[in-house]
């Protein structure tokens, strides 16, 4: 889960989330299927030998280089891969240099990115919105974990809810 009624999760509480499922419905909410994970550097990894494409303020950032043998390569960062939070912040809003600072000197850094297919653009087949109408009180999706965080992963869909339909 990306955004609820186009709010990102990354710029949302806990609360607010929490808010929004009760508010009248219909509930709009958007979702990927991409393939989204995280990697930790700790204190001792020291540089983390992935470059960028491009850098902040930006939606994502493009791996476009991964030092054999460093950090990156060691996580399976690979060239192509989107950087799309650092420490659950996302990169929209994020100064170029504090974004260079906190790369180079916050540990434990936990680094978010998705991986999408060779030429496929970030919006084209992963992304996609859904409605749950009046007739859903119950969603029917456990979520790992709330907001503020890049994205919320969907652990289980539950029979009978709006998800499973």
């Amino acid at each position: 889960l990306l955004s609820l009624y186009r709010r990102r999760l990354c710029d949302m509480s806990a609360d607010d989330f929490m808010q929004a499922f009760k508010q009248e419905r219909p509930l709009r909410l958007t979702f990927t299927r991409a393939s989204r994970w995280t990697a930790r550097a700790v204190s001792a990894e020291g540089k983390l030998g992935v470059f960028m494409k491009n850098l902040p303020p930006a939606p994502f950032l493009i791996v476009q280089r991964v030092e054999p043998g460093s950090w990156g390569d060691t996580a399976g960062v690979l060239i192509g891969d989107r950087l799309v939070a650092a420490n659950q912040r996302c990169f929209d809003s994020a100064h170029r240099n504090e974004f260079i600072e906190t790369m180079k000197n916050k540990r434990p850094l936990d680094l978010t990115f998705d991986r999408h297919e060779k030429d496929e653009a970030v919006d084209e087949g992963h992304r996609f919105m859904a409605q749950a109408g009046v007739k859903y009180q119950k969603l029917g999706l456990r979520l790992r974990s709330l907001p503020p965080a890049p994205a919320l992963v969907i652990e289980k869909v539950e029979p009978g809810g709006w998800a499973e339909e």
